[in-house]
């Protein structure tokens, strides 16, 4: 397992724990997470929308008032600053690690560390429980021997208003790097047992085959399909409160489980070649598109070809289908096909570069009416 600051967390609350691989989509909040970052680290924010930059600005807004009150940034001389954002630095152990912001200032022998949550669920721990703030604290210690005493470690939430922080002195350095240590232990251990977490299992890449998981979910599942099916056929507005509740927990589960459950059914069935009754196997090409954060680049590139208005209806995330309809009237050919198809040639010669490829995707699709024998019955 590849150890790094921000999954020692994770690791405490379950050794077995890894984040599932990330898949660049443009909507996720992982691809969001990375955009704020990128402008906390570049204060470049022509890439965020108001509500994404009330969020970065409010992470500033902390930094400078840290700055300021506790570290004493402007009093101190020039050449006792240092500011490090997003820089690479080695650990005590054989990792390195990123921080969103790190200032330190050798005249007053302080520094201070902080990690900006761009999620809307708030903080899940505090500063003094975090194992990646305390392994972000073990790199300016070991970069700054002896010349920093204390550490200020600040967890923000920008989007809930929570912030919490926590002081570590030198004198705890190796205490710290011992409770690290620990962690990465029972990572490396060799028999180690997975651990159902709630809020991490979703995230992490063998939730479908953990046993941990699965044996927390069997009790759930238990109870609630052992709900009589008159009460779930039951029309809606007869329903009690109770009822109103046992309904929307089965449908919230069987809506989850039905997820996770066709993705690998599908998987496994394109995987072996296999054959299921009842169902057709679909394979998509990924459609191609312009990413929203070139769309600036594409009508650079286009501007002699249309209008800023006929551009502007084709836009949202600019749609290359649309795009393609715009130019359609000036192409050349005796019918709209064939005009659609020599511009659809023009435009992908002049935007090859900017143009990219959604991923491909294959599933299975019902072909008739569901078998009810396959349900047993």
């Amino acid at each position: 397992m590849r150890i790094s600051p921000s999954l020692l967390d994770n690791i405490s609350v379950c050794p077995c724990f890894e984040y599932k691989p990330y898949e660049k989509t443009g909507d996720s909040a992982a691809d969001e997470g990375i955009l704020l970052h990128k402008a906390l680290e570049t204060d470049e924010d022509g890439e965020l929308n108001e509500e994404q930059l009330r969020t970065v600005e409010k992470t500033r807004e902390l930094c400078k008032a840290i700055q300021t009150g506790w570290l004493a940034w402007d009093t101190a001389p020039v050449d006792k600053r240092i500011e490090l954002h997003e820089q690479k630095l080695q650990s005590s152990f054989a990792y390195r690690g990123l921080m969103d912001r790190v200032y330190v200032n050798l005249a007053a022998r302080r520094a201070f560390i902080t990690d900006m949550k761009t999620g809307r669920l708030g903080l899940i721990r505090d500063a003094k429980d975090s194992f990646q703030l305390m392994a972000y604290s073990d790199m300016i210690f070991l970069r700054y021997p002896g010349l920093v005493d204390e550490i200020m470690v600040v967890l923000s939430s920008p989007r809930t208003n929570e912030t919490s922080d926590h002081i570590y002195h030198y004198t705890e350095w190796e205490s710290i790097k011992e409770r690290i240590q620990k962690v990465i232990d029972s990572a490396e251990y060799p028999f180690r047992q997975p651990r159902f977490h709630e809020v991490l299992c979703s995230k992490c890449r063998w939730f479908s085959a953990c046993p941990a998981a699965n044996r927390a979910l069997v009790p759930v599942v238990e109870q609630t399909v052992s709900i009589p099916a008159s009460i779930l056929t039951k029309p809606v507005e007869q329903l009690t409160e109770t009822e109103l509740a046992q309904n929307r927990a089965a449908a919230d589960l069987f809506a989850a489980w039905s997820d996770l459950r066709k993705k690998a059914v599908d998987a496994r069935v394109m995987q072996e070649g296999l054959e299921l009754e009842g169902y057709t196997k679909v394979r998509k090409s990924g459609a191609p598109f312009i990413p929203a954060d070139r769309a600036a680049e594409a009508w650079e590139l286009l501007k002699s070809d249309l209008t800023p208005e006929m551009f502007i209806a084709a836009c949202g995330r600019p749609s290359l289908n649309k795009l393609v309809e715009q130019l359609a009237d000036d192409a050349l050919g005796a019918t709209l096909d064939e005009r659609k198809e020599k511009a659809r040639e023009h435009l992908f010669d002049v935007l090859e570069d900017v143009v990219q490829q959604s991923q491909s995707s294959e599933y299975l699709r019902r072909r008739a009416k569901l078998d009810l024998r396959l349900l047993g019955g």
